[in-house]
């Protein structure tokens, strides 16, 4: 149990990350950040701790890039497990924190969030483009700590090629795993984390049996025309599964289905 009062927030100068809390509705969050910033660290109680990192968690993170929100959280367990021992949080750890949080909110234009944005067909179009991007980037960073969890490497199946498709010509290819391909690929390029080789995911001979320690396909198998073969192949070579799809009406926000190999 979390003592029942608590030292508060080390100063932050976090005036982007108080803007982009308020503007996804962060709210409780956004209450500590301010009084933070005005140099008022108040006491928290655990229920505020709580509150305020599961808003981050859930609203906030899914927006960063997909290495600084696996640092982040990864913080948030540190902080967790100092509170739970009774103690302070790590007042230089925090201020790190902050200043990571405020580094990433700068890359995240409010008006993408649709804020403010007017009339019912730009705000349902930026809402999609807020799903798609934000969905992808928060399966794969449960899938990269999945992966890391195992000790294994990080296979990314449909990472986009440039020139396949107009948003992997407009955001480039998503290199988020230790390996990365696609079918559009050239089939001579190298495997790497920095290279898009070729891969047709209904058929992965190229790598072994539970070579990876998870999988990522983010919104490429309804393009597939035989997915239970594709899955099957993603459950052969991974020790755990990340989907990603992005289809209309949205599922449950920042989730994929999890597809486990069976022992």
């Amino acid at each position: 149990m979390f003592p029942g009062r608590l030292a508060g927030c080390a100063p932050c100068g976090c005036a982007k990350t108080i803007a982009l809390l308020r503007a996804v509705g962060a709210r409780h969050a956004a209450m500590m950040h301010e009084r933070g910033a005005a140099g008022d660290p108040g006491a928290w109680s655990a229920a505020d701790w709580q509150t305020h990192m599961a808003e981050e968690e859930a609203l906030v993170f899914p927006l960063f890039r997909p290495e600084a929100s696996i640092r982040l959280t990864a913080e948030h367990v540190v902080f967790r497990r100092q509170l739970a021992a009774g103690g302070r949080v790590d007042l230089v750890l925090m201020r790190a924190h902050s200043l990571a949080e405020d580094e990433e909110a700068a890359l995240i234009p409010l008006p993408a969030l649709g804020v403010p944005v007017v009339g019912v067909a730009a705000g349902f179009a930026a809402a999609y483009a807020l799903d798609v991007w934000a969905r992808d980037r928060v399966v794969a960073v449960r899938a990269r700590a999945a992966a890391d969890r195992r000790g294994k490497p990080l296979l990314n199946v449909g990472s986009g090629y440039v020139g396949s498709a107009s948003r992997s010509s407009l955001t480039g290819a998503k290199l988020w795993g230790d390996v990365n391909c696609d079918a559009s690929a050239p089939r001579d390029a190298p495997c790497d984390r920095s290279t898009v080789c070729h891969c047709d995911v209904r058929d992965l001979s190229r790598f072994r049996d539970r070579e990876f320690g998870a999988a990522l396909a983010s919104n490429m198998l309804r393009y597939v025309p035989d997915r239970a073969r594709a899955e099957a192949e993603l459950r052969r070579v991974a020790d755990e599964v990340f989907l990603s799809d992005n289809l209309l009406p949205w599922p449950q926000w920042g989730s994929g289905p999890t597809l486990p190999v069976a022992a």
